[in-house]
């Protein structure tokens, strides 16, 4: 099967692939929102130069960067599991990755192949 799509301009693929993207992140966050045991977050998702995701406790949104687009969902899951813990630990304590681990075993494998531009797992 071949599914083509159309845009008007590279401002509404944008605009189109920006919304796609939120709403895989937003469904998979929700999964494990409800196995980590927390309530949900605003998810958002935005050009971020120097980080993958950022947590805020004050508006209970997390806000993944546009750049991710790009990646497995299983590296997703690694980033979206981050995020998350930051939820039960606020920093990068031993306690904070014990947490991302238990929910995200291959972490630092994940994150490794991130961190090297490799785009699957």
């Amino acid at each position: 099967m071949h599914i083509s799509f159309k845009y008007k301009d590279d401002k509404d693929f944008d605009k189109k692939n920006k919304k796609q993207f939120l709403d895989l992140l937003t469904e998979r966050a929700r999964y494990y929102e409800k196995i980590m045991g927390l309530a949900p977050h605003n998810v958002r998702v935005r050009v971020m130069s120097t980080r993958y995701g950022s947590n805020s406790k004050k508006t209970r949104s997390i806000t993944y960067s546009y750049d991710l687009y790009h990646y497995s969902v299983n590296i997703l899951d690694a980033i979206i599991v981050h995020e998350l813990s930051h939820s039960i630990v606020f920093n990068h304590s031993k306690k904070f990755y014990d947490v991302v681990c238990k929910y995200c075993p291959n972490y630092k494998r994940l994150h490794a192949n991130l961190r090297k531009g490799i785009y699957h797992d």
